[in-house]
């Protein structure tokens, strides 16, 4: 695996809201191809429990339709089975 080299402020940000008593929601922005997903990947590693990115040209209504296939997929078909995971550590939900 390869490491994250500086980004210390991104990464004692991202590493403060895991470590939050509050739920947290995040949005990392920058330019294309600057290293954003590969940052929240190496931070969030062992607690990222759903990942998804859009697909390129896609409409909304496919971009939807994804969504729905992947969290289906990933919960089993439902979305209660995500609440047991939740309650018993942190988990991360990414989409890029």
């Amino acid at each position: 695996m390869e490491l994250l080299i500086g980004r210390i402020a991104e990464k004692k940000i991202l590493s403060e809201a895991l470590a939050s008593s509050s739920l947290e929601l995040l949005a990392v922005f920058g330019r294309r191809r600057v290293g954003k997903t590969f940052l929240i990947r190496s931070v969030f590693r062992k607690q990222l429990i759903f990942e998804l990115s859009g697909v390129h040209d896609a409409n909304a209504s496919e971009q939807l339709l994804n969504f729905s296939k992947a969290i289906a997929d990933a919960l089993g078909s439902g979305l209660t089975p995500a609440a047991p995971i939740l309650k018993k550590r942190k988990a991360v939900i990414f989409l890029d």
